[in-house]
């Protein structure tokens, strides 16, 4: 697998920053969970009947829509559970795509329940990086995965990147 340079330092952060800005951060997770359910066809190609990831994902996705109600959805058996799926895949990429949907779940538990300040970008980043490592190990194509990625993370944020230099 190709080694990726992600994420430059000034997104990082400035993801960070918006650790403090529910907006913000909403739109981040909101990011997240897009990376990772581009990454759910790669697990479902394994393993079609598993639904853990997706429906760790969903669950996610069902929190976030809610906000700030903060619907009730237990994240943790979702988190938990795409976790198992995660560790189940014999397939490397199905690994890294399981691994998007967990980290994914677990970086909106951590935002909800306040209990990992700041930590929930560190998931939702490597949900990201997951997703990468995905699309890389199944098709090749991870560079591409990243530059969408990088692109809807500015639309999100509102504000252009810079471009990333190609892969060592």
């Amino acid at each position: 697998m190709g080694e990726f340079r992600y994420l430059p330092a000034a997104v990082h952060r400035a993801a960070r920053e918006a650790a403090d800005d529910g907006a913000a951060a909403i739109r981040h997770l909101r990011w997240a969970a897009a990376c990772a359910e581009r990454a759910l066809p790669v697990f479902e190609q394994h393993y079609p009947h598993d639904t853990r990831p997706r429906n760790a994902v969903a669950t996610a996705r069902q929190w976030l829509d809610a906000y700030p109600g903060r619907g009730h959805v237990d994240l943790t058996d979702a988190a938990w559970a795409a976790e198992e799926a995660r560790g189940e895949a014999a397939d490397p990429a199905a690994r890294a795509a399981a691994e998007a949907a967990a980290e994914t779940t677990w970086a909106v538990r951590g935002f909800c329940t306040a209990e990992w300040a700041g930590v929930y970008v560190e998931r939702a980043i490597q949900a990201a990086q997951a997703a990468v490592a995905a699309a890389e190990s199944e098709a090749g194509n991870g560079q591409a995965e990243q530059d969408w990625q990088l692109a809807q993370l500015a639309e999100a944020q509102g504000s252009p990147l810079a471009p990333l230099p190609p892969p060592a």
